[in-house]
């Protein structure tokens, strides 16, 4: 049994004991009265003897229940406590889970009505951890000392190492929930850097003394206390040292599931702009399918909802590894089930769509809500107006040709190519196809080879610095691929596994600081490479396709026309949307000022954008949708409103991991298994409540023995 507050119940006592055991020593002053006898007056001659001063303490069973009654007040007032395993001077590392999964409504099995989440629920563990907290005693031994890491994909240390119980209690009300998945790596990380240096001394000084100096090892282990429902990415990445102790105290139910959205992706037709295609992926941990309603709603107005079964999940146990302690529990794996549903709208119009998901026969949903929603936000559709630059290529022009452009594609000779890219009639345009043709590097515009329309070139590279650095032809002017970006907007749903570069590969290098990125890499460098912003941005084929097999691949087709849609703006899969833990990146006119950025909850934040028009806000912390605001014009996905320019932009949970969110009950670190800590208990019995208890009982009956004695 330990202490928590000993030295306030030594001093209480050392004031209340004499003071009570003094007044059964005062001699009582009486008023003198005459009377015609004593003899009824015995008893108050008996109690005057009894108050003589100095004279020995008779039995008196008063005396001894207030002094019974006033040890349980001074016993309750030490705070006794039972604990087990804790030496004097504790340093504990409290690390708490802020991630999406912690939002899960299962945090207490007592009370499911509650919907209690799981961050409360370790919250409120942590608290009583901090409150079993040992102070200093009397006697000068150390007290415990405590560090608080809240984490997600980042770990943020909100108190050093105190023995202060209300800094951490005021620290750990103030975490909030976060959307970002869970990862332990950082978190573990904080926790040994602030161990404390091991210090070696070497003799050797001047004048025979000691030389000290910091040894690179960390003196003793870390004591963690992990309050968390173990759904956590990068265990395995995790080396729990020998003699670091983590104590796992895990929140949630193993039953729980989950059914969310997994991914939304929208697309147009090429032809039919107006015509809209949208794709909902949809996951679920339970064990047994379910049904579930796809609402989708553009600008809070409801246009279709489906119905799909998601199949049930995969459960199986992993084994225990052989190095575990006795009693550990299997870790149960779940392979959630997916499925899709998918969407075509009548929607020539842009805006923000919102795909939610309704439960029909579980009224209150799954334990976690923050997978029921995604969103996406669409450009409006409307057909290209595009310039054709070359002297002859038929194939691109029938390409072109059908993507039923809104007027005919205008092809211009590359003799006047240089003229006609600074006419008003190019001004106008979405974009122009250079066909093995580029500005030279003398041309008018202050990025020196683009010009001022959105251009796809094949067949030709832009010079530096827009441009890679062009070494020349390779010695064979064959190329193959080795990666492209296949998430990109011009590459997404395109295969390059087939494409031969039969004779017109450069030996292409991009150098630091450069605009370019590269889009396809291959043997001699970047294949496919985009530069530039804003209206000046450009996707280059820095080899000639018709010296390839591409042109006999439909992916060139598809590649071409999601090339020109992403340069024009008006691609739906060009606007992706991020996920919690991402930083925020977007790129803004380079002239805009005053950029805001507004937060899914009315919350508004200035950023301040670089040079290039670069603004980034992070990492992000909670889903829905995100918008930017900034005075001067806008760019060609944006829209004006209130006299500022704006731009939204979209974050989605969208993580199957974190949508499975069955508490797991075993850690396997990559050097350890830990187990939850059973029973759930911090390690403390508090006592005081009971002392206190038999303080008031013994009071009762020290009232009760009075009055009878004074009746007799």
């Amino acid at each position: 049994m330990t202490f928590l507050t000993p030295l306030l119940a030594g001093l209480a006592a050392a004031v209340a004991v004499p003071a009570l055991v003094l007044l059964y020593f005062l001699k009582l002053r009486r008023r003198e009265v005459e009377v015609s006898t004593t003899y009824l007056w015995k008893k108050a001659i008996q109690d005057l003897q009894a108050n003589a001063p100095f004279q020995k303490l008779r039995n008196n069973v008063l005396l001894i229940l207030q002094l019974l009654a006033l040890a349980a007040a001074l016993l309750g007032l030490a705070q006794p406590q039972l604990r087990g395993q804790v030496s004097g001077g504790r340093r504990a590392v409290i690390a708490i889970d802020r991630s999406a999964s912690m939002s899960s409504t299962d945090g207490d099995p007592a009370n499911p009505g509650a919907r209690t989440t799981r961050l409360e629920r370790a919250k409120r563990q942590a608290r009583e951890f901090v409150q079993s907290m040992r102070e200093p005693t009397l006697w000068g031994g150390a007290g415990d000392m405590a560090m608080l890491v809240a984490f997600d994909t980042r770990a943020d240390l909100l108190v050093n190492f105190t023995a202060s119980k209300p800094e951490l209690l005021r620290a750990i009300d103030a975490i909030a929930p976060t959307d970002a998945p869970s990862a332990f790596a950082d978190a573990f990380a904080v926790a040994r850097a602030h161990l404390p240096d091991r210090i070696i001394a070497e003799a050797g000084g001047a004048g025979g003394g000691e030389v000290f100096k910091l040894d690179e090892q960390k003196e003793g282990g870390v004591d963690i206390q992990l309050f968390s429902d173990g759904r956590i990415a990068d265990l395995d990445k995790v080396r729990v040292q020998a003699e670091d102790a983590v104590t796992y105290h895990a929140v949630g139910s193993e039953r729980s599931w989950s059914a969310g959205i997994t991914e939304l992706r929208a697309g147009r037709e090429l032809d039919k702009p107006d015509t809209l295609s949208l794709f909902v992926a949809l996951s679920s941990s339970r064990p047994e399918p379910y049904t579930v309603d796809v609402q989708l709603a553009i600008d809070g107005a409801v246009a279709g909802i489906q119905r799909a079964t998601i199949p049930a999940a995969v459960t199986a146990e992993l084994p225990v590894p052989t190095d575990a302690p006795e009693g550990t529990r299997p870790v149960t794996e779940v392979t959630p089930a997916t499925t899709g549903v998918s969407f075509r709208v009548l929607r020539p119009e842009g805006g923000v769509l919102t795909a939610t998901l309704l439960h029909p026969d579980t009224p209150d949903g799954d334990a976690l809500r923050t997978d029921d929603v995604a969103y996406l936000i669409l450009p409006p559709g409307r057909l290209l107006d595009v310039a054709l630059i070359t002297d002859g290529n038929p194939l691109v022009e029938s390409i072109l040709q059908a993507m039923n452009p809104s007027k005919p594609v205008r092809v211009v000779p590359t003799a006047s190519a240089a003229a006609f890219l600074r006419s008003a009639d190019a001004s106008g345009l979405d974009a122009v196809v250079l066909d093995r043709w580029a500005p030279s590097a003398g041309a008018d515009s202050p990025e020196g080879v683009l010009p001022e329309v959105p251009a796809l070139v094949f067949g030709a590279t832009l010079a530096a610095p827009v441009g890679p650095i062009d070494a020349g032809p390779t010695q064979t002017g064959r190329a193959e691929v080795l990666s492209w970006r296949r998430e990109h907007p011009a590459l997404r749903g395109v295969s390059l596994d087939a494409l031969k570069i039969a004779g017109s590969a450069r030996a292409l290098s991009v150098p630091a600081g450069s605009p370019v990125l590269s889009l396809v890499d291959g043997t001699s460098g970047p294949l496919i490479y985009a530069t530039g912003s804003g209206a000046r941005r450009a996707v280059v084929v820095a080899f000639d396709p018709l010296q390839t097999t591409w042109p006999w691949d439909i992916g060139y087709v598809l590649f071409t026309a999601k090339a020109l849609q992403f340069l024009a703006g008006t691609d739906d899969e060009s606007a992706p949307y991020f996920r919690p833990g991402q930083t925020l990146a977007q790129r803004l006119p380079p002239e805009a000022t005053g950029v805001r950025l507004v937060l899914p909850d009315n919350q508004e934040r200035p950023v301040v954008p670089a040079p290039t028009g670069e603004v980034t806000y992070g990492p992000i912390e909670r889903i829905g949708v995100y918008t930017l605001s900034w005075d001067g014009v806008p760019g060609p996905r944006d829209v004006r409103a209130d006299g500022r320019s704006r731009r939204a932009v979209a974050v989605n949970l969208a993580d199957q991991r974190e949508s499975a969110i069955q508490a797991a009950p075993t850690l396997l670190f990559g050097s350890r298994v830990v187990s939850a800590q059973a029973g759930q208990s911090i390690g403390a019995l508090r006592l005081w409540p009971w002392a206190l208890l038999v303080c008031l009982g013994v009071i009762v009956l020290e009232w009760w023995v009075y009055n009878k004695k004074m009746a007799l």
